[in-house]
C-alpha cells in the first residue's frame, strides 16, 4: 500500500517541476517572446515552453502556479495512507493545468491540450516501465546482477519514451522558445507635428 502512495508523491512532484521558481514580473509588452526568455514555471513546462507566451501570459500562469503549489505541498504533507489523498493531489494537478490553460488564447489552448495528450499518455508508459522495475526488483531477491540488468533496461526505455515524449511535442505543439503567432504589441502612434 505504501509503494503506491510513494509512486504518487513522485508523480505529484513532477508534475509540479518548476513550481518553487517564480516568474519576475517584467515590463509587460504584450509581445509573444521566446520562452527561453521567459523563466520559472512556464519554461519549465514541456507544453507551455512551446506556445510562445507572452510576458504578461507567463506572468500570470507563474502566478497561478504558485498559488497552485502551495496547495499541492500541504496536499503532501498529509499522511500518504489519509484517504482521499491520492485524490486531492490529483484533482490539484488538474487544476493546476486547467487554470494554466484559461489564460492562453484559443490556438494555444488547442496545441496545450495535444500537448497535455501527449505528455500524459508517455508519463503512462514511464510509470508502466517503473512498475515493471519494481516487479524485476522482487523476482531479482537480491541477486545483483539481475537488479543492475533490470535497472539498465528500465533506465533504457524510459530515455527512449522522453525521446518520444520530445518528438511528439515538436510534432503536435512545436520546438520549444517558438514564438507562435500571437497579437503583435501594440504601436505606439507616431508623434504628429
Amino acid at each position: 500500500m505504501r509503494q503506491p502512495a510513494l509512486l504518487l508523491a513522485v508523480v505529484a512532484l513532477g508534475a509540479s517541476s518548476g513550481a518553487a521558481e517564480q516568474l519576475k514580473p517584467g515590463p509587460d509588452s504584450g509581445a509573444a517572446v521566446e520562452t527561453s526568455a521567459v523563466p520559472g514555471a512556464a519554461a519549465s513546462d514541456p507544453v507551455l515552453s512551446r506556445l510562445g507566451l507572452s510576458a504578461e501570459q507567463a506572468r500570470r500562469i507563474a502566478q497561478l502556479w504558485a498559488e497552485q503549489d502551495a496547495r499541492i505541498e500541504e496536499g503532501l504533507r498529509l499522511k500518504a495512507d489519509e484517504p482521499g489523498r491520492a485524490a486531492k493531489l490529483r484533482r490539484l494537478a488538474d487544476d493546476k493545468r486547467t487554470r494554466a490553460r484559461e489564460v492562453l488564447t484559443e490556438e494555444q489552448r488547442q496545441r496545450f491540450d495535444a500537448g497535455a495528450a501527449a505528455v500524459a499518455e508517455c508519463q503512462n508508459r514511464i510509470l508502466e516501465a517503473l512498475r515493471e522495475l519494481t516487479r524485476s526488483a522482487f523476482e531479482a531477491r537480491g541477486d545483483p546482477e539481475k537488479l543492475k540488468a533490470a535497472r539498465a533496461a528500465c533506465a533504457e526505455k524510459v530515455r527512449g519514451l522522453r525521446a518520444e515524449q520530445e518528438r511528439l511535442l515538436d510534432e503536435k505543439v512545436g520546438k520549444p522558445g517558438a514564438a507562435a503567432p500571437l497579437v503583435p504589441a501594440a504601436v505606439p502612434e507616431a508623434a504628429t507635428p
